[in-house]
């Protein structure tokens, strides 16, 4: 779709880690109850992260819908802004979980 940011995007590949497999083996609390999804797990960490407040995308099925809107050409400003919220305390909360895990 951006053949013009191929190698800038790659590069990014590149340098992603998965944290699921990484938290599996070095972090449990109860309160996952067995779930290593983000939301599960940044509650224990992190406590004053939530997800709440998000209107319009509340989860990652949701953000998946969105963005499929979105790149077929609906740009709608709620939706757009939506995505953009949920991605920003998605994201903020993998950096918090990864500063927890490397800390600990």
């Amino acid at each position: 779709m951006l053949p013009t940011m191929e190698k800038t995007l790659l590069a990014i590949v590149d340098r992603m880690v998965d944290l699921l497999p990484i938290t599996r083996e070095h972090y449990y609390h109860p309160d996952i109850r067995g779930s290593f999804s983000i939301k599960a797990v940044l509650p224990t960490i992190a406590p004053n992260l939530t997800y709440d407040g998000l209107e319009q995308v509340q989860d990652g099925g949701m953000a998946q819908q969105v963005w499929l809107v979105l790149v077929q050409g609906d740009l709608r400003s709620e939706l757009r802004q939506g995505l953009l919220d949920y991605c920003e305390r998605d994201t903020y909360g993998l950096v918090v979980l990864a500063d927890f895990l490397q800390a600990n």
